[in-house]
């Protein structure tokens, strides 16, 4: 039983020091699938138009698999994937990607109506795109400070502190998701309908996910005097 053991040790030794830097199953490091010697992938069209640099260890270095939400499609936008992992719930992305499809759809169907039957003169101030819609909710949303809890002397202050541009996102879309989820009619209201009302409200900066946005600011104000709190 030893012999076989220091056998396998011997093995694995031999293949640490033999095998090539890039071999990912060889020199594997805990659940790291790629080694660090492998390139980016890189998923920019305008990249592969330039013309081509003379770079030997570009060539010669293998290159990472692109995620499956990467994609160079101009239908791809990076706030929209975020949005629909935040959606997503037991991994199932592609009914999350329709739900989010969907409320996209009766977005432009509202926006097309009111276009329709508005005057002639606001018209063109009619934005009837679901993407730049869902961009303008998402920033009317999105708070720019937050509080902390710090505890002094027994005592636990909410201290008012800046935001990540991460953290203020995250914020403004999961207000988004969870207004949907828990104030939507169950029986009457799909989730994708109900979160197209709210993308519509949050786009005229009125709902109650932009009053989130606004106590949370109030909150801020309020406990501004325990500021000094967040240096300590």
């Amino acid at each position: 039983m030893a012999l076989s053991m220091c056998g396998k040790s011997a093995i694995s030794q031999f293949y640490r020091i033999t095998a090539p830097k890039w071999a990912p199953g060889l020199d594997q490091v805990r659940t790291v699938v790629w080694h660090e010697t492998y390139q980016e992938p890189v998923v920019d069209k305008e990249y592969y138009r330039k013309p081509e640099e003379i770079d030997e260890l570009a060539h010669t270095r293998p290159v990472k698999s692109a995620l499956s939400t990467q994609s160079t499609s101009v239908f791809n936008y990076p706030e929209v994937t975020k949005f629909t992992s935040y959606v997503m719930k037991k991994g199932d992305r592609a009914l999350a990607r329709s739900i989010v499809e969907k409320a996209f759809e009766h977005v432009k169907r509202h926006q097309i109506k009111k276009y329709h039957e508005a005057p002639a003169e606001e018209k063109p101030y009619i934005d009837c795109n679901p993407v730049r819609i869902f961009h303008t909710a998402i920033e009317n949303c999105t708070p720019v400070v937050g509080v902390k809890s710090v505890k002094r002397g027994g005592k636990t202050y909410q201290v008012p502190t800046p935001l990540t541009d991460n953290r203020r996102r995250f914020l403004a879309m999961n207000w988004m998701i969870a207004e949907t989820r828990e104030n939507r009619d169950w029986d009457n209201q799909s989730f994708a309908k109900k979160l197209a009302s709210n993308l519509l409200e949050a786009y005229q900066e009125q709902g109650k996910v932009v009053k989130r946005k606004y106590d949370l600011h109030k909150l801020a104000d309020a406990n501004k005097a325990y500021g000094h709190f967040r240096f300590w």
